[in-house]
């Protein structure tokens, strides 16, 4: 698993290596989201919010999944703040510092996630979702 410290550091760099416009730790009201972006102008799709989380890795199946559930509700939490700001969020993830096997055992144990499931990204994951998903070269 991803290290603690990087999580946010290395979202942030493939933002950065893709030319990907971008606000980190953005205050809206006392809540801080973690990344706001915005594709090239050329292919913009409006804003995309971004946020990172760092699970317990260990633990049974259940407990991990009423965490990422967590983490969805907290995700949908974030997006409703931009959009009561006038920020429409077109797409909204949650990169977690789970492997994408890890969450591929999640997804199978039979508990559920509940319908935005496919908001959560593994941090191996990340850089194809973000070429794929913001339209940018390979």
């Amino acid at each position: 698993a991803l290290p603690i410290c990087l999580l946010g550091a290395a979202v942030g760099w493939h933002l950065r290596k893709n030319r990907v416009r971008f606000a980190h730790s953005l205050l809206v009201g006392p809540t801080e989201i973690d990344f706001v972006a915005a594709a090239h102008a050329a292919r913009s799709i409006g804003e995309v919010l971004i946020e990172c989380k760092m699970l317990q890795l260990s633990g049974p199946p259940k407990q991990m999944a009423r965490n990422l559930r967590d983490s969805l509700k907290q995700l949908a939490d974030h997006r409703a703040l931009l959009e009561a700001k006038g920020r429409p969020v077109k797409q909204a993830i949650c990169v977690l510092n789970l492997t994408k096997n890890n969450l591929l055992t999640v997804r199978r144990s039979g508990f559920p996630l509940g319908p935005d499931g496919d908001r959560l990204v593994s941090y191996e994951e990340f850089p194809k979702w973000l070429r794929t998903c913001m339209s940018l070269p390979a």
